[in-house]
């Protein structure tokens, strides 16, 4: 009977101190309080307590309060909510008083704007927080453990260090576990290490100092078994896992995206001038005029409103919406807003090898035989392709030594493609599903397979696999392994459809051959057959695979996607390095960066992942900009690079599929993760989806990021001028007269129209195709800043409109109009009525003329200095001729519409007068004005295009 062990002594942090691969397995057991038989009951218990269930208990640190919060934390937004709530309050002292209801209807203008804003960016950050529930069910499954000498099944969360664990194909490993005992086992780690071929285990020892990619016997959580059994003892679970160190690195805080850190400077300059201007107009008002405080106070929010962009983070939320919605039909989908931007500031490009610069479909390239090279065309499991040998198509059915090659790929494999109206799956090992592929390609069918009778299993220390079948009473051995083994059980080889005596110079001739094969990053194989005698014995597997006869190599490669190298071309001049970040090995990587273009010359250096340990964050910010191709790198070297490029200003896009990639893509200014081979986890930490992982689908996307952010800089250069204009002419024309040149509702209605129409049809202007031929902007670069010289000129420009036409108004024809129309209807008006009704006209006008002046404007806006208004095709976009056209009839509608006039001029409709307003002169005297200082500016622009003044545009901002 067994005796009940002690309860657990073994230290907590024993999981990450311990060398679990560099012990002897007895070792192990000693150190885990365990043996072979597992562990009792009772230690299972203390030890759930120590160490906590196999799970992931990641802080949540993305809970729905914050989140929601996080939505009012811009400095942008701040400022609204601050203006909204003087307004409401202003509002509700004076709800009996004239005016109360302005500034409620601006409250309510401006808390709506907001709340859409906040509405929109919480649903999409809560849809870009999922990763860690995604990682957490990654995690759960069933598991056969051995405790108390007997097999049970457990949940994976009730694993704890020292059981152990069973596992057969197709299970997923449940912790990290020391491996004891290993049946031909073979495991997919792509999901943690990026590498595209199973890994062989094995009980062996491996040296500390061994990383990830080479701890033979260790197994580790979230891959899978793929090829055989095994049995381990579970080491580290939870937390303490390599995936749980990785869900750790996702918990990285996101950076502002260039554009959110432009916005908020842009709050706080216009939180600044806001203030600075409040307080300059209370200061005359209050302090030297002598007016009411509170008349002074809504005078100031009356300027403060004139000077917020109400519209423009709303504007921005669904300027990126609309991006989203082009890019969905390119096949990228977003998952994070700010993304868009922030794919057009892009310059470095780390991808992914496997299954976004290759096809992720391993496939043969070449079959050499004894008689000749053959190249086989053709990509991935597609059954397309041609055999060719020195330039001429070949029938591969008709020569007997590659047939004979391709006969025993054929049945030497335990792989099964399977083609499903569009979509293609293998069963089985990728290298044996080319075997399988390129076998089809020649004629071979199901039809043709002999039966299978018995199979000598491949493992680690054979390095080869041997299947025997029937054929109508025949026996015969088929093999396929690593070369120089296969060599050494041949005796004979096929030369021109004969058996030839295997000799030295032949041996030494096919080992050439390898190694030419190998230099082209191929991975090669060997096949070999036998008849065997009918009553051969299956027990003495040794005497089966001996006296072999040798036909051939088969060199295999997941293949480059023929559509990388050109998009990589397109990067290049778009001043955008791509660089290759795998887990593969170093010549296969290099083979493919050579092939698409990321390796042009000697100067571009390849680091493996054993040497990037070994280097210090200043050595890989020296080199770092001139390495192109990292091979074998751990999940946490792939974040280092991203960090350290980021610490030198680069803007990083990552791209990733597996698990292991994880932490990277959150890291990034833009993961994007794998639509088609990308785990759930990937997918969700990514702030974008591509669906056909096809690398230039990036490419695509960063093209369309680009634009997206012209047109941005198109509406936010028209908002920002139009403000400045309104603050130029609040502040100086009640400096002057103290009097307000727009009416409270006027200024809302400015604000609203040039932020929503004509504004957000700039987001729909055309691509323009000398984009992709111009650098990234740099991660310091500020847009706004550049903005301020162009937005502070032009407002200059609209202040002459509104402040010209305000004071033709108030100190020319606003007497004599209003006392020509008081004469012609037979009323007396007093001083005050007088003044009040011209001060009332000259508003209206000032409000037509800057309405005007903004819709002629924003044909020149939507242009850089660069450019001018004619050769950029300024009618090209129908999006802003139907906005502009609708602003006007939203103009005309509350000038002339009777219920609208009482609200938007001042004058109510039985005044008799709202009618007149605005006549055939006034529009003569304003469109001629407006239009004349629009031609004025578009003047200007072209002397700054010349060579003296370009000097002088670029020293003040505006070039």
């Amino acid at each position: 009977m067994l005796k009940k062990k002690k309860k657990n002594e073994i230290p907590q942090e024993v999981e990450e101190l311990i060398p679990w691969h560099n012990m002897e397995i007895k070792e192990v057991y000693k150190e885990l309080q365990t043996d072979e038989k597992g562990l009792f009951e009772n230690d299972v218990v203390s030890r759930l307590e120590r160490y906590g269930p196999n799970k992931l208990t990641i802080s949540d640190r993305f809970k729905v309060i914050k989140m929601v919060i996080n939505q009012f934390t811009s400095f942008l937004v701040i400022l609204l909510i601050i203006a909204g709530t003087i307004s409401l309050i202003i509002g509700l002292v004076g709800a009996g008083e004239e005016g109360g209801t302005s500034e409620i209807i601006d409250a309510i203008a401006i808390f709506t704007i907001v709340i859409i804003n906040a509405i929109i960016g919480f649903v999409q950050d809560y849809r870009s927080n999922q990763a860690l529930a995604k990682l957490k069910e990654y995690f759960e499954q069933e598991v056969v453990v051995l405790r108390e000498g007997k097999e049970k099944i457990v949940h994976s969360a009730e694993l704890v260090p020292g059981d152990i664990v069973r596992l057969e194909v197709g299970d997923k490993i449940p912790a990290d576990c020391r491996l004891t005992i290993a049946n031909n086992f073979k495991v997919d780690e792509a999901s943690l290490t990026g590498e595209s071929s199973s890994v062989t285990k094995n009980t062996e020892l491996v040296p500390e100092e061994a990383r990830i990619h080479d701890k033979k016997n260790m197994i580790f959580s979230g891959t899978t078994c793929v090829y055989g059994r095994g049995e381990a003892i579970v080491a580290a679970t939870g937390m303490s896992t390599e995936m749980g160190r990785i869900a750790e690195l996702t918990q990285v805080k996101e950076e502002l995206t260039p554009l959110q850190q432009a916005l908020d400077k842009l709050g706080k300059v216009l939180g600044i001038i806001i203030l600075v201007l409040c307080a300059i107009v209370m200061i005359i008002d209050w302090a030297i005029l002598g007016e009411r405080f509170l008349e002074s106070f809504e005078t100031a929010v009356a300027l403060a409103i004139s000077a917020v962009p109400e519209g423009l983070p709303a504007a921005i939320v669904i300027t990126l919406a609309i991006g989203v919605s082009k890019m969905a039909k390119k096949k990228t989908i977003v998952s994070k807003l700010p993304a868009v931007e922030t794919l057009g500031s892009v310059d470095y490009i780390c991808s992914d090898k496997t299954g976004t610069l290759t096809r992720n479909e391993m496939t043969v390239k070449e079959i050499w035989t004894i008689d000749g090279l053959y190249q086989v065309g053709g990509s991935g499991y597609l059954l397309d392709g041609d055999f060719v040998k020195d330039g001429k198509k070949v029938d591969p059915m008709t020569i007997p030594s590659l047939k004979s090659v391709l006969q025993t790929s054929y049945h030497c494999n335990n792989s099964a493609v399977l083609r499903e109206d569009d979509r293609i799956n293998i069963k089985g090992d990728p290298t044996e599903a080319a075997l399988l592929v390129v076998a089809e390609k020649a004629g071979f069918s199901k039809e043709m397979l002999l039966k299978m009778e018995h199979e000598i299993f491949f493992d680690s220390d054979r390095k080869r696999m041997t299947t025997i079948h029937d054929d109508n009473g025949k026996k015969y051995a088929f093999m396929k392994g690593s070369p120089p083994v296969v060599i050494t059980r041949c005796n004979y080889a096929i030369e021109k459809g004969k058996e030839a005596k295997m000799t030295k110079d032949l041996e030494g001739e096919i080992m050439k051959s390898n190694l030419a094969l190998a230099e082209k990053a191929l991975r090669v194989l060997a096949v070999a057959y036998r008849e065997l005698p009918k009553d051969y014995d299956k027990t003495k597997e040794n005497e089966i695979e001996d006296d072999m006869i040798f036909l051939g190599l088969t060199g295999m490669i997941d293949p480059a996607r023929p559509e990388v190298k050109g998009a990589i071309e397109e990067c290049r001049m778009a001043g955008i390095t791509t660089v290759m970040i795998t887990g593969d090995q170093e010549p296969t990587a290099v083979a493919v960066a050579k092939e698409i273009g990321i390796v042009e010359s000697d100067e571009d250096l390849v680091v493996s992942g054993e040497v990037f340990a070994t280097m210090t964050n200043e050595e890989l910010q020296e080199k770092i900009e001139g390495i192109k191709v990292y091979s074998r790198m751990s999940p946490k070297d792939k974040y280092r690079v991203v960090e350290i490029l980021q610490e030198l200003d680069h803007v990083v896009a990552v791209t990733g599929d597996g698990v292991n990639d994880a932490p990277a893509l959150k890291k990034a200014d833009i993961g994007v993760a794998m639509g088609i081979t990308g785990t759930d986890v990937s997918k969700e930490v990514a702030a974008m989806v591509i669906t056909d992982d096809a690398f230039n689908t990036i490419v695509s996307a960063v093209e369309e990021g680009r634009n997206i952010f012209e047109n941005m800089k198109k509406f936010i250069r028209y908002l920002l001028s139009c403000n400045f204009d309104e603050i130029f002419a609040v502040l100086i024309i009640y400096a002057a007269f103290q009097e307000l040149p727009f009416l409270p509702l006027q200024i809302l209605f400015l604000n609203l129209l040039t932020d929503a129409l004509p504004a957000l049809s700039l987001s729909f202007d055309p691509y323009d195709a000398s984009l992709m031929q111009r650098p990234p902007r740099g991660k310091k670069s500020s847009f706004v800043r550049d903005m301020y010289a162009f937005a502070s000129f032009a407002g200059l420009i609209a202040l002459i409109a509104s402040l010209g036409i305000f004071l033709v108004g108030y100190l020319g024809i606003g007497d004599r109009v209003i006392a020509d129309w008081a004469a012609a209807n037979s009323l007396t008006l007093d001083a005050e009525q007088l003044h009040d009704a011209k001060v009332a006209y000259s508003q209206t006008l000032a409000f037509v003329a800057t309405l005007s002046f903004e819709l002629w404007f924003v044909f020149i806006a939507r242009n850089d200095n660069a450019t001018s208004f004619l050769k950029s095709h300024p009618f090209k976009n129908k999006y802003l001729i139907g906005a502009v056209v609708l602003s006007w009839i939203f103009l005309l509608g509350v000038i002339y519409i009777p219920p609208f006039q009482a609200v938007f001029t001042g004058f109510k409709p039985d005044d008799g007068f709202a009618y007149y307003l605005v006549g055939w002169a006034d529009w003569g005297i304003i469109l001629g004005f407006t239009l004349g200082l629009c031609i004025l500016f578009e003047m200007f622009r072209y002397a700054l295009r010349t060579e003296r003044m370009a000097k002088f545009a670029t020293f003040v901002g505006m070039h």
